[in-house]
């Protein structure tokens, strides 16, 4: 999608070329849905639960500027395997040190309301492993988009997104049931 189609005067035309990228949400939400199903405990995962929004919307908050960083990057340059893993090698430092400054304060939180240093632990590493992994994945995917020759400054937000919320659950799904236990 081009600056020229998002303002098109006939409405239908503008949804549709935008549609495909909203769709990625769609996706990512119902696999999020199908993981949370089949995952039986996780209602019961008294640890995670309640910190759900909070640990998507940090995976999230992290793997937007990680785009548009990414954007600004390839601004008027061709992407190429090199450049991606030379941003992504500065992004393993960063995603890493966020993660960890915000999964310790969160992981406080969680110690200081639950009584269970499991709890904190939990969120903790959950906090700092999703926000790791989505500014690696923020960070990759316009690059990929472009090497695919795909519009990323469309296509990255909602692809980022959706990848990001799935990472991040998988991991806090996982660790508070392994903590549970």
């Amino acid at each position: 999608m081009y600056l020229t189609e998002a303002e098109q005067r006939q409405t239908v035309l503008a949804a549709r070329k935008r549609f495909p990228w909203l769709s990625c949400y769609v996706a990512g939400g119902m696999i999020a849905a199908v993981i949370a199903d089949a995952d039986e405990d996780v209602a019961t995962l008294a640890l995670v639960t309640p910190f759900i929004a909070l640990v998507t919307w940090m995976a999230e908050g992290v793997a937007i500027p990680s785009v548009s960083l990414a954007l600004q990057t390839l601004h008027g340059k061709r992407a190429t395997w090199a450049a991606m893993a030379r941003k992504i090698g500065r992004g393993i430092f960063v995603g890493p040190l966020l993660g960890a400054v915000c999964g310790l304060i969160v992981g406080a939180v969680a110690y200081a309301r639950k009584g269970s240093a499991r709890a904190g632990l939990g969120l903790g590493v959950g906090i700092a492993g999703g926000v790791a992994a989505s500014a690696a994945v923020g960070i990759a995917l316009p690059f990929l988009l472009r090497l695919v020759r795909r519009d990323p400054q469309v296509a990255g937000g909602p692809i980022a997104l959706a990848a990001a919320d799935l990472v991040t659950l998988l991991l806090d799904f996982n660790l508070g049931r392994w903590l549970q236990r």
